[in-house]
């Protein structure tokens, strides 16, 4: 049910609730991206054994992505590149 999901997000603190009456409101712990973040770390070190660039190459494979969104890709990895190159 949809209260057994937000009890066990709630456990894993993604969530917390106030009492409203009878009802329970939920809110956030944490900002949009921060839990984006952190589920897909957890993933990648759960199914790809932390191997991020092997998960990103599934991703690129499997979905049809847009002009701009390998526009995107190309940019992240163009600074990341440069970024590596600061910071050998």
């Amino acid at each position: 049910t949809v209260l057994s999901v937000f009890q066990i997000m709630e456990k894993k603190n993604f969530v917390a609730h106030e009492t409203a009456g009878k009802a329970y409101v939920y809110y956030p712990l944490e900002a949009r991206q921060a839990t984006v973040t952190s589920l897909v770390r957890r993933f990648v070190n759960r199914v790809f054994d932390g191997a991020a660039g092997e998960f990103l190459l599934y991703g690129i494979e499997l979905d049809k992505l847009s002009p701009e969104e390998l526009d995107e890709f190309e940019e992240k990895i163009r600074v990341a590149k440069e970024s590596g190159e600061r910071n050998p």
